[in-house]
This record gives C-alpha cells, sequence and structure tokens, in this order.
C-alpha cells in the first residue's frame, strides 16, 4: 500500500510565509479591525494569500512594544510581487516607519514604513476634578494635529 501512495503522490510546494512586525503600539482588538481585517480582505481579494495568525509583544510593564500578522502566501504567487504589494497596502494603511517583513524561514527582511508616530499618557485619575470636567482631550489631539499640519485621521486612543 504504501508503494501505491508513494507512487501517486503528488508533490506539492511548500507553504510560504510572510511575518509582518509593525512598530505599531496598538491594542490587539484595534490591530484586527485596523490592520489584519482590512489586510486579509485585500489578500483574499487578490488571491495572494490569508492571514493565519498574529501577535502582540508586550514589555514586563505592560507597554506594547509591537504587533505581529503572520501571513500564508498562496503557491501560486511570486513572493517579490506578493511582498511589494503588502508592503504598500499596509503603508497606505498608515504603517509606522521601522516595521518589517520577513520571509519565515530565509534571512531576507524588508523594512518599510513611512509615518512616525507619539504616544502621549493622559493621567485620568489623579488631578483636580475640575481639570477633568473643564477641559478636553480631544482638543489636545486636535491642536497637535493643526500644529504639525496633519489632515489625516491617523488618530488611535
Amino acid at each position: 500500500m504504501n508503494f501505491l501512495k508513494k507512487l501517486f503522490k503528488t508533490k506539492s510546494e511548500p507553504l510560504q510565509y510572510f511575518i509582518i512586525t509593525l512598530n505599531d503600539k496598538i491594542q490587539p482588538i484595534d490591530r484586527g479591525e485596523y490592520y489584519e481585517d482590512p489586510l486579509d480582505k485585500y489578500l483574499q481579494q487578490n488571491k495572494i494569500g490569508e492571514i493565519v495568525g498574529g501577535g502582540t509583544q508586550q514589555a514586563n510593564d505592560g507597554e506594547i512594544q509591537f504587533v505581529d500578522i503572520e501571513i500564508q502566501i498562496n503557491s501560486n504567487i511570486d513572493i517579490e510581487s506578493a511582498q511589494l504589494k503588502i508592503i504598500e497596502f499596509l503603508e497606505s494603511k498608515g504603517a509606522p516607519k521601522n516595521s518589517s517583513l520577513r520571509i519565515e524561514g530565509t534571512d531576507k527582511t524588508t523594512v518599510f514604513g513611512k509615518y512616525e508616530g507619539i504616544g502621549i499618557y493622559l493621567d485620568g485619575v489623579n488631578l483636580d476634578i475640575d481639570t477633568y470636567q473643564n477641559f478636553d482631550s480631544n482638543f489636545v489631539v486636535s491642536e497637535i494635529k493643526r500644529l504639525i499640519q496633519d489632515n489625516t485621521d491617523l488618530v488611535r486612543f
């Protein structure tokens, strides 16, 4: 029986995976909504592949360091073309500088990203109560955006 299995077995291409590391301090649910879901839709519509995993790396203090997305590439797709299309898509979504795409099983990593980020931590419990009643954190965001002449909607809380 093993002889017949070997005789009729077709040789299949090994599966190819990309590991995307986004230099984004984004919550897991936001990672899905902002990057994974739209990217998965794009990959499937263009018959490039599909998302098969993702994760969030946190420091010991709970601060998010980066997020990952794992993509399985369809076997009939040109790897370099797929890489360029995925990077272009992620940059259109605002991928931060120093993000990367690594082709699993190789030492090939491509660094990408166009956007800078800023993190502002607002204390929501330790100031005088009138501070919270009289001041709006959205005003802080709108003023920063005005001062740096940013007209995009790339603001996440």
